[in-house]
Parts: structure tokens; sequence; C-alpha cells
């Protein structure tokens, strides 16, 4: 059975050959909410909250159910 690296440190010590994947930017928003989160967190859960409903209304729209104006705001 082989060791599978799983940090740096694993990597240099085993002599694996690391493959280097940048962020998702999937990822990269993750991590920025959690960090304002973390710094902000009434803000944080109010934007969220805000995001939630913005993305609920987007739904109900495409499923027929609400009108255009009521929609998130797309680019």
């Amino acid at each position: 059975m082989t060791h599978k690296a799983t940090n740096t440190r694993d990597v240099k010590r085993t002599g694996a050959k690391a493959g280097f994947n940048p962020p998702t930017e999937s990822e990269i928003a993750f991590c920025a909410f959690a960090i304002y989160a973390q710094e902000n967190p009434q803000r944080a859960m109010q934007l969220w909250r805000e995001a939630e409903a913005q993305l609920m209304a987007d739904r109900r729209h495409d499923a027929g159910l609400l009108r255009g104006s009521e929609m998130c705001l797309r680019n």
C-alpha cells in the first residue's frame, strides 16, 4: 500500500509529487464569505439571507411563479 500525501509536509517527507490545482471560483467565494463572516457575523448573516431570498425569487420566476421585477439582479 502506498502512502498518499495529504499536505505539503507529507509531500516533502515522502518525495511524492504534488499536483497543483488553483482554487475554483466557488472555493474562493466560500473562503471569502467565511473570512467576512468571522469579521462581521451580523452583516454576513444579513447578506446570506438577502442572497437566499434573491435566489429563491429567481427560481420561483423560472418556474413561472413570479414576475421579472421580483428577480435577483443578473449581469
